[in-house]
């Protein structure tokens, strides 16, 4: 069925679709006439007036692509009919001399065929303005959901950064006098940071080792500013591949919820651990996992907020395919698992992205 609808929209298949047309014409008027003997002369001149108005009107259209109605159409029509008209007198004229001339057969023919023929022209024509009007739609609404996308992004990046330079600039402050040395380090990770939050904010296409580095050093900030409260750590499988282009900003929120709700929130020592991995062969699995406080246990707010983004921005980047999974743990805190889809390793990102 895919190959004839291929085969219909060429424009050999408009032609095919004319002759079909005129062949019901033909059909119609013998039928209601009763004609045996010369029904042939009426599929002739069915054939005569459907393909010469199909011609004219195609050529007039791909030779005067921006002009209107009156050249696409009207001109080319009368054209048509007069050169069929024509074919036809001259044919039955001269060698067909014994068939006597039906002239009000001659006239149904005609109109019948060329106002079908010209309606199936305004149809085709209508048809495609919709699907270009559509398709205009479509690319419209695309790039204004890739500007909100964006401005999204440029607004969970001001709700993430600020805040964070503010108290990791206090605890500078209150250690440059008393302990230098953890200033000093904590000073070095905040330079690395910096730098990978401009290169995040210049350019979306992102690798996922960018994103892990950016991670890194947000939790080094943290392990500086938390001292023996805190431990973490990366694992990385030997399948994933690190240069594949990854969206900004999918796992450090996930990584910030655990920091803010979890572990800063805990009175004991706590680890928070990232792990990637290729599930199934189809998807890339994004693990973080902390032994916090847990679920409902945190006095913050907007544990949701973080959490919804990702949600938001891993279904506009991959559709439905993508998948955020939410857990308690038995021995206490939380696990974010992400899913993203994957086609031989590379990670997919939908064209509207």
């Amino acid at each position: 069925m895919q190959k004839i609808r291929d085969f219909l929209g060429t424009p050999l298949g408009d032609y095919f679709k004319t002759i079909l047309v005129c062949t019901l014409v033909a059909i119609f008027i013998n039928v209601i006439e009763g004609n045996t003997k010369y029904a042939w002369l009426t599929f002739f001149c069915s054939y005569c007036y459907g393909l010469c108005i199909h011609t004219c009107i195609n050529l007039s259209q791909r030779l005067f692509p921006q002009k209107g109605k009156l050249v696409h159409y009207i001109i080319p029509a009368v054209l048509g009919f007069v050169v069929s008209t024509f074919l036809i007198v001259f044919s039955t004229r001269w060698f067909l001399a014994d068939v006597q001339s039906d002239v009000t057969g001659w006239l149904l023919v005609a109109f019948i065929a060329s106002s079908l023929t010209l309606y199936w022209y305004f149809i085709v024509e209508r048809e495609a303005q919709m699907k270009t009007e559509l398709k205009t739609i479509q690319l419209e609404k695309a790039e204004k959901e890739k500007l909100l996308l964006q401005s999204q992004l440029k607004l969970l990046q001001s709700q993430i950064e600020p805040h964070f330079l503010f108290n990791t600039i206090a605890n500078l402050k209150a250690s440059i006098q008393l302990e230098p040395k953890r200033a000093m380090l904590m000073l070095d990770h905040l330079s690395v940071l910096l730098r990978h939050s401009l290169k995040r904010s210049k350019d979306n296409d992102l690798t996922i080792q960018d994103e892990l580095s950016f991670c890194d050093s947000y939790l080094a900030i943290q392990k500086v500013r938390l001292g023996e409260r805190l431990d973490y750590e990366l694992k990385i499988e030997d399948d994933v591949d690190l240069t594949q282009i990854l969206p900004p900003l999918l796992i450090q929120p996930l990584v910030e919820n655990a920091i803010l709700h979890g572990i800063e929130p805990s009175s004991t020592k706590c680890k928070l651990s990232i792990l990637l991995s290729v599930y199934n062969r189809e998807f890339l699995k994004i693990e973080i996992f902390d032994n916090g406080v847990g679920l409902g246990n945190s006095d913050r707010q907007g544990y949701g907020v973080g959490l919804g983004n990702v949600r938001q921005r891993s279904k506009h980047y991959y559709g439905e395919k993508a998948r955020l999974d939410i857990k308690s743990n038995e021995q206490g805190g939380v696990t974010a698992i992400l899913f993203l889809p994957t086609r031989s390793g590379k990670l997919l990102m939908s064209s509207a992205a």
